[in-house]
């Protein structure tokens, strides 16, 4: 007679992520929109789907997919509650009020990349894996590359919410470059399209700066 738990949604944090079917008279949970239902990649069937999903494009020549919440594929299967946002997380986190713990960034995202990966080393030459990983620690950014078994690019979204200042993007790199596994490449992210214009905000909506930018 209520949502299974705690997770809000990414769009509304002061909404659940839960959405109340009434047909079935079950919740079902959906991160971002209620028309975007997510699946449960506990079910060895969904991830029979998608290698077939990347299979039937990858066969008509596509280079790769950019894989949009790469990080939160997979949910906690305890369907636990997140634990409240802490002074010291970062603002994007606390914005939030809770820590993502359990419906992002689970261990087992890593079986269903490394999947992934072993589908698109198939071809020839083998296909490419870019992954959106809204994440801001070093190392479990680092941990998306696997040995060179993931995803072969994943976003850099501290670069993105770093300050223009060489301190700040420093360490950022530093982190980058000491943690990602050798032969892996970093992906330095400025913008997307759920941020401003690197310029605009870089430049704190100075036109003069932002032509310095």
């Amino acid at each position: 007679g209520s949502p299974p738990n705690n997770w809000v949604n990414t769009f509304d944090p002061g909404a659940t992520a839960w959405t109340f079917d009434e047909h079935t008279g079950q919740y079902y949970m959906n991160n971002f929109l209620p028309t975007q239902p997510d699946l449960n990649w506990w079910n060895e069937e969904v991830r029979e789907e998608f290698d077939r999903i990347l299979r039937f494009w990858f066969d008509r020549g596509v280079a790769g997919f950019r894989l949009d919440v790469a990080h939160a594929i997979i949910k906690d299967k305890l369907v636990r509650d997140n634990p409240p946002a802490t002074p010291d997380d970062h603002w994007y986190v606390q914005m939030r009020g809770q820590r993502q713990e359990f419906n992002a960034g689970r261990p087992e995202v890593h079986d269903v990349l490394q999947r992934w990966r072993r589908v698109a080393e198939e071809y020839d030459p083998p296909r490419i894996l870019v992954g959106e990983t809204y994440v801001f620690d070093p190392e479990l950014l680092a941990q998306f590359y696997g040995t060179g078994n993931e995803l072969n690019l994943a976003f850099n979204l501290m670069f993105l919410h770093a300050e223009l200042d060489a301190k700040q993007l420093r360490e950022v790199v530093g982190h980058a470059e000491r943690l990602i596994p050798t032969g892996c490449q970093p992906t330095w992210t400025a913008g997307n399209h759920d941020n401003r214009r690197f310029p605009t905000r870089w430049a704190k909506n100075d036109p003069v700066r932002a032509r310095a930018v």
